[in-house]
């Protein structure tokens, strides 16, 4: 069951990656991680609840960075 908040959050990552597609050059390809953090965010909304899911996506995005070797990493 999910809470209001992760399903808000949820709602703005879907709007998010219709944003991304609509610009020409893909996000997907220049991520330095698999699954994107996009992908990587839904992951955690459905996982987790709300205070835990946002922790790890705001950890999982300072740690993309142009000085981080990136790789697989799921939640």
């Amino acid at each position: 069951m999910q809470t209001v908040a992760n399903r808000l959050v949820s709602a703005m990552i879907k709007f998010a990656k219709i944003l991304w597609r609509a610009i020409p050059i893909s996000y997907e390809r220049s991520c330095r991680f698999y699954p994107s953090c996009a992908d990587y965010a839904s992951m955690c909304v459905q996982r987790y609840r709300f205070p835990k899911s946002l922790l790890k996506i705001l950890w999982r995005i300072l740690r993309c960075n142009p000085f981080s070797q990136g790789g697989v990493d799921f939640p």
